[in-house]
């Protein structure tokens, strides 16, 4: 008799094989996505800070994510805001912004946005 393909215990044991690669794996990419993730936000908050010292707006000490332009795309997803402190030269710029549930500077103040 001509005996093609898998028995029970092999695909059983493939099966296996995939779900222990798999829970050694899965952590790792979604440490990696978690941190690409917040790369972005990073980013986000030097583009808002670039925009706010291009654009300070009569001399303010916050400047709303709304107020910058130029920064279409991080509006849509985010709130946000830039503190300037005028006490230190050069001028000290530091943004923040919330983007739901995904990211939130530490240190974000509702009251400001």
């Amino acid at each position: 008799m001509n005996k093609k393909g898998f028995t029970l215990m092999e695909l059983l044991a493939a099966i296996v094989i995939i779900g222990v690669v798999l829970m050694i794996v899965y952590p790792e990419i979604s440490k990696i996505s978690k941190k690409n993730s917040d790369d972005l936000y990073k980013s986000y908050e030097n583009m808002m800070v670039e925009y706010a010292m291009v654009s300070q707006l009569k001399n303010n000490t916050i400047i709303k994510l709304s107020e910058l332009e130029e920064l279409v795309q991080i509006k849509k997803e985010c709130k946000g805001y830039v503190t300037i402190n005028h006490n230190v030269t050069p001028n000290e710029f530091k943004a923040y912004i919330r983007c739901g549930d995904k990211y939130k500077t530490t240190g974000y103040d509702t009251t400001k946005e």
